[in-house]
């Protein structure tokens, strides 16, 4: 009798080891496709939220790279060696006096600038700060060449024919890179 205990004992330890065994193995399948279900949706849900993300930051970003492109735009029209002149001329007698406050004037409208460069492509804005070095690189050749008495109506001749070709083609980029965003 006693060993009849025993083996139905052991075979009642057996029995419930293996449904214990049994039971942990569904718990953990079920878990596992828990888990993957949730994995599946979170994924879902950080894409969908990327491109909620991506399309809200495009309608934020949009109008302040409009700007700084309108701005940049202005800024370069600025840099024509016609308006350069056309706005100082009559304010001054001698070149040196007109050379000075077009630089000055220069330097001031790029550093209000300077900021726009974060809203623009690097490549529009590398041509931006060309455009304003070749005028500044202008302005010193064309008051180099003159005697040092010269008027400013003879700096400003100078200028005049002189012409920076960068500019159309600084425009023309800050087009492009606007036109991938429309």
């Amino acid at each position: 009798m006693n060993s009849t205990f025993l083996l139905l004992t052991v075979s009642m330890s057996v029995l419930i080891i293996a449904l214990v065994y049994l039971m942990l193995q569904m718990f953990f399948k079920s878990i596992k496709v828990l888990l993957d279900s949730f994995q599946n949706n979170l994924s879902k849900l950080i894409h969908d939220n990327s491109e909620e993300r991506k399309s809200e930051s495009l309608k934020i970003i949009l109008p302040l790279r409009v700007q700084a492109s309108e701005r940049l735009v202005l800024f370069l029209e600025r840099m024509q060696p016609s308006l350069l002149v056309s706005r100082h001329l009559n304010n001054f007698s001698k070149a040196n006096d007109l050379t000075q406050i077009i630089l000055q004037n220069i330097r001031e409208e790029f550093e209000h600038n300077l900021s726009q460069q974060l809203y623009v492509s690097s490549t529009a804005w590398q041509l931006t700060k060309t455009v304003r070095e070749e005028v500044i690189q202008m302005i010193h050749l064309a008051y180099a060449a003159l005697p040092e008495d010269a008027s400013a109506t003879e700096m400003a001749k100078k200028i005049l024919g002189s012409e920076v070709k960068m500019i159309d083609h600084a425009i023309q980029r800050l087009r492009e890179d606007l036109n991938k965003y429309a």
